[in-house]
């Protein structure tokens, strides 16, 4: 996953951080494709086959937090937490595959299941004159596979972060 992301926050003389960060994510999980099923109007097939597919989504993201500032001589550590508001522009699985008799299969199809995940995140960071260190994590309410017939059918964002920031003003 990669992004980018600007906010804007305040600290209070006590330490206490109140915060708005705003920013784009793009994400991606490959599956390895080992065999091709699939029905015709009377029959079923199955091929073996060697591919790959990428599942691709991105989205706007949206992190109220709030936290505290822990100051020490030369580094500050931010302690924060608040909940994503991730609004998905898209998800496109692309991919194909080599069957055992020879054929080409491809997929470019659009995959996108919810609008917007809410997400709970913690995050700390490290400080350092201008610039800063981070590691966060957050974890989605909304199931991607809501609404799906057979299978298992739960499937919920988790996202680990690390990341630089640099402090412009």
């Amino acid at each position: 996953m990669y992004g980018f992301s600007g906010n804007i926050r305040r600290i209070y003389g006590n330490g206490l951080i109140v915060g708005l960060d705003a920013g784009f994510e793009s994400g991606s999980s490959r599956i390895h494709i080992e065999g091709i099923n699939g029905h015709k109007v009377s029959s079923t097939y199955y091929f073996s086959a060697d591919g790959t597919t990428r599942l691709v989504s991105s989205f706007l993201n949206f992190f109220p937090h709030g936290g505290i500032k822990l100051n020490f001589s030369k580094v500050n550590f931010d302690l924060i937490g608040g909940m994503d508001v991730a609004y998905c522009l898209n998800t496109l699985e692309k991919g194909k595959a080599l069957a055992e008799v020879g054929a080409n299969f491809t997929t470019w199809v659009e995959r996108k299941t919810v609008g917007t995940d809410f997400r709970p995140r913690i995050q700390i960071a490290a400080h350092y004159q201008k610039m800063c260190i981070y590691l966060g994590y957050s974890h989605g309410l909304v199931n991607y596979r809501a609404g799906y017939i057979g299978g298992e059918n739960e499937c919920y964002s988790r996202i680990f972060r690390m990341g630089i920031g640099y402090q412009i003003l």
